[in-house]
């Protein structure tokens, strides 16, 4: 990286709902990184966070917690997922599958837009992403 360069980071589910829960781990690494890098997260993600909205019961609590979501993706990047993404996504099924390893369907598509877009690091809480060797995925 370049002086004037940032790094594309990438935030999963798992850190999107952190920082909407305010969560110390995940503010951390928020904090330790804007310096230096641009923030993005993907449709996919949005997606995963709408759909555990949409199941809260209450819809004061639906209203809070969207207006929350929509606070936080005013200051992040939103990737969509195309063409670029379904082929890496696709081949990196193909891969995974031969080697008899699987993950959830949303994170071979969440792994094929960080891919197809250059993303230089995805942060996730969990260990989905290990398996993807073409993605440097950081947990915290």
């Amino acid at each position: 990286m370049e002086a004037g360069e940032y790094l594309k980071v990438l935030f999963d589910t798992s850190v999107l709902i952190d920082i909407l829960k305010g969560k110390k781990e995940a503010v951390s690494k928020v904090e330790e990184l804007k310096e230096k890098s641009e923030f993005y997260t993907s449709s996919i993600n949005v997606y995963e966070i709408l759909r555990g909205i949409m199941v809260i019961k209450s819809k004061s609590d639906q209203k809070i917690h969207m207006a929350a979501m929509d606070t936080l993706l005013t200051s992040i990047h939103i990737l969509d997922f195309d063409i670029a993404a379904s082929e890496k996504s696709s081949i990196i099924y193909s891969e995974l599958r031969q080697k008899g390893i699987k993950i959830d369907e949303d994170d071979y598509l969440i792994a094929g837009i960080c891919i197809s877009n250059g993303i230089d690091m995805l942060i996730t809480r969990d260990r989905h992403f290990e398996s993807v060797t073409q993605l440097k995925s950081v947990r915290y």
